[in-house]
């Protein structure tokens, strides 16, 4: 959340407009309808861009003034009871524990929950030299349907469910450092990729692998895929941002998600190309 700079701006304008973060929407969301009440901003979007008008620059400044007050008794908590505790909304904290879904080949009854808190790994687990995480539950569930498409030996993996976003939380580094090697089965499109990258950048120092993992023929799933929304703007532009994360295929297949303007939901791996071709 950049308010530093936002208040530069107020103090420099009384007429103004500026693109502004998703996360700093995101913030303003739980004030935004006293600021909109008392008039002194309005988000609009504008070609995929989130645009902050100021409509009150004196009001505006000393809203954003509550915002950093709320951000910096934020800071000085320690979780969501202490939250509570002082009337602060809980959400906006994380929470003290996260959990992860573990798994072995043909075992989906056997799965076991991995708990782990600021300190360490609360669980006791045997973990494997490879982890693969998996973002959606159906996938999770169902992964002996893919063994054949999948360029892996599933019986030799801790197979992990990874909960889509939840996967990133930094609890989690404690238990994926423990693998050599961590594989990443997700969706096909931005969300898929920001959480690969994200692991990715968390893991660099502990010299855990970290890649991705496709199925085979995957061109040919983007060949009978209905198009589904990608989330880029440019895919161009977030593969030089990227450049130094990228391996070969991760290219391959931004490559072939701009090429068919589309991403895949990785549950439509579930069915076999013969099936897809035969609807």
């Amino acid at each position: 959340m950049k308010i530093p700079f936002i208040k530069f701006l107020a103090k420099h304008s009384f007429d103004m407009s500026f693109v502004i973060g998703k996360q700093l929407v995101d913030c303003l969301e739980n004030k935004y309808d006293y600021a909109l009440n008392n008039d002194l901003l309005k988000i609009e979007i504008q070609n995929g861009k989130f645009i902050l008008h100021v409509l009150n620059t004196s009001n505006f400044l000393k809203f954003i003034n509550i915002l950093e007050d709320e951000a910096n008794k934020k800071n000085n908590l320690t979780d969501r009871e202490d939250a509570a505790s002082k009337n602060i909304h809980t959400h906006n904290v994380n929470v003290s524990h996260s959990f992860l879904l573990v798994r072995n080949f043909n075992e989906l009854n056997n799965t076991k929950t991995i708990f782990i808190d600021k300190d360490k790994v609360l669980t006791e687990h045997n973990s494997k030299r490879i982890c693969l995480v998996v973002e959606n539950l159906e996938v999770f569930c169902k992964l002996e349907t893919l063994s054949c498409r999948l360029n892996v030996q599933l019986n030799n993996v801790d197979i992990i469910y990874g909960s889509g976003k939840s996967v990133n939380n930094k609890l989690n580094t404690k238990f994926f450092s423990l693998y050599n090697t961590v594989l990443c089965f997700f969706d096909i499109d931005k969300s898929g990729f920001d959480m690969y990258f994200s692991l990715k950048n968390s893991l660099k120092d502990i010299h855990t692998r970290v890649e991705n993992i496709f199925v085979s023929e995957i061109e040919k799933y983007f060949s009978v895929s209905n198009p589904l929304p990608s989330g880029f703007e440019n895919i161009v532009d977030y593969k030089k941002k990227n450049n130094d994360l990228l391996f070969h295929m991760d290219e391959y297949v931004l490559d072939l998600m701009r090429k068919y303007e589309t991403g895949i939901e990785q549950e439509m791996f579930l069915t076999s190309l013969g099936e897809l071709n035969d609807r």
